[in-house]
């Protein structure tokens, strides 16, 4: 019992880190914008294809945001 529940916790560990390690190492596709770059014709869009999560008041990717 004590073996199988660490080995679980080995598994999701790893399974996190590959995660992890799969975001850094494709983080420039996923981050199309530059998170501090102001764009005021594109201030507080509604999400869509573009932005995926909209922009802020200042024109701001929202998505490149979250992740940078």
């Amino acid at each position: 019992m004590r073996k199988t529940n660490i080995r679980l916790r080995f598994i999701i560990f790893l399974g996190l880190v590959l995660v992890l390690a799969g975001v850094a190492a494709f983080a420039p596709a996923l981050v199309p914008f530059d998170p501090y770059e102001q764009n005021l014709q594109e201030a507080l869009r509604a999400p869509g294809g573009t932005h995926l999560l909209g922009t802020d008041r200042y024109g701001r990717d929202m998505l490149s945001r979250v992740i940078v």
